[in-house]
């Protein structure tokens, strides 16, 4: 009944990419751990290769993520004039935008940081 399922390896080496991704907080899986062990399953491809071609990885540049917080500041005025009348609510709504952008691979309290740090700036 159907296909028959891959061999998955035992090697040593593919449990620790696994943990060593997760360890060295590379990865911004988010409720896509099943989808990156099935993928490990099928293909027995190293943990770190996957989730950098899925996407899953977390953003390390600092540059991108400013870029993204400084189109997100341009693209939702509103809230940024909120902020500066003394609603820190709206900061919360740029880290969303900022996520929303990024897809998700931005580190959140990052991109506090550098809202914060673009709004005072401004």
């Amino acid at each position: 009944v159907g296909e028959p399922r891959p061999k998955m390896s035992t090697d040593m080496d593919y449990v620790n990419s696994i943990a060593d991704t997760y360890d060295n907080n590379s990865l911004f899986v988010k409720n896509r751990e099943k989808d990156l062990l099935s993928e490990i399953y099928l293909t027995n491809e190293d943990a770190e290769n996957i989730s950098k071609s899925r996407g899953l990885q977390k953003m390390e540049d600092s540059n991108e993520l400013s870029n993204i917080v400084e189109n997100a500041i341009k693209s939702n005025r509103a809230a940024v004039n909120d902020y500066k009348n003394g609603k820190e609510t709206a900061v919360r709504f740029l880290i969303g935008q900022v996520m929303k952008q990024s897809k998700g691979t931005a580190n959140p309290n990052s991109a506090e940081t550098e809202i914060i740090k673009q709004l005072k700036n401004e």
